[in-house]
Parts: C-alpha cells; sequence; structure tokens
C-alpha cells in the first residue's frame, strides 16, 4: 500500500489517527483534508529523487498546519530542510543488528553539549503488534 490511515502505534504520538504514506507515493489533495497527522515513511534504501519528494511535500504539508511525522535516516539527518527540522517531527531512524541490553545508552552530540537515552526508557512496539493490523488502505474518491 503507498498510503493508508490507521492509529499511530509508535512514539510520542500513539492514539493519533493518521495518514501513513510510503515511498513516493502521490496522494490526493481530497484525501489528505481529513487528516491533521501525516507520516511521512521514505523507503529504504531512499534515492535521492526520492528524498527530494518527501521534502516537498513535508514543506506542502506544513504550509497547510498539518502535522507532519518524517522518518529520516541518520545520514540524511544534515539534508532535512529548515521548515521540517522547525514545525515537522523527525522519527531517526538508527538500524539495529545486534540486540542491545536496556542498561545501554544512545550518546547525542551536538559541538556545545551531548544528551544520553537510556535504552530502558525507550517506548519500544513490537513489529507484529496486533495494532498494526488495524491499518486500512485509504479510498480516494
Amino acid at each position: 500500500m503507498p498510503y493508508w490511515h490507521g492509529i499511530e502505534c509508535e512514539g510520542r504520538l500513539v492514539g493519533v489517527p493518521t495518514l501513513f504514506v510510503r515511498n513516493e507515493a502521490t496522494v490526493p489533495a481530497a484525501a489528505l483534508a481529513p487528516f491533521a497527522h501525516i507520516y511521512l515513511n521514505p523507503p529504504d534504501p531512499v534515492s535521492p529523487a526520492a528524498l527530494a519528494a518527501q521534502w516537498a511535500l513535508a514543506e506542502t504539508l506544513l504550509a497547510q498546519a498539518k502535522l507532519v511525522t518524517v522518518v529520516v535516516a541518520l545520514a540524511d539527518l544534515d539534508a532535512v530542510p529548515d521548515v521540517v527540522l522547525r514545525y515537522g517531527h523527525l522519527v531517526i531512524d538508527v538500524p539495529l543488528r545486534v540486540r542491545l541490553a536496556l542498561d545501554h545508552e544512545l550518546r547525542l552530540r551536538y559541538p556545545d553539549r551531548l544528551g544520553l537515552v537510556s535504552l530502558a526508557t525507550v517506548r519500544w512496539t513490537a513489529t507484529d503488534d496486533p495494532a498494526y493490523a488495524a491499518d486500512r488502505p485509504l479510498e480516494a474518491g
């Protein structure tokens, strides 16, 4: 499905009705109207064209006062447009191939400060959570 709707199951917006857009899907404007929250999830790996299309769509949606969540790979973080950084909600995707212990931490670094996030405080969602089954294709018409 290139786009579908459901209830957000991950992160700080759990429970919010959401339109999910995958890849470079073109979503009819009328289909976007009922949704306050739009979740943009690019393909993996993401092409430069897909990334540019994602940023353009995010900027358009933000200009329409939508709440926009954008999944961005850590390697693509520097390419996020200022307006998306300022007004969007970023989910930074960090694929892990090794199972880490809950007492491990993720370190975030700015030139002038550090931040640590304990994996024990992360809200984990199983990829087979039954809530995902409630997602439905969007009927655009």
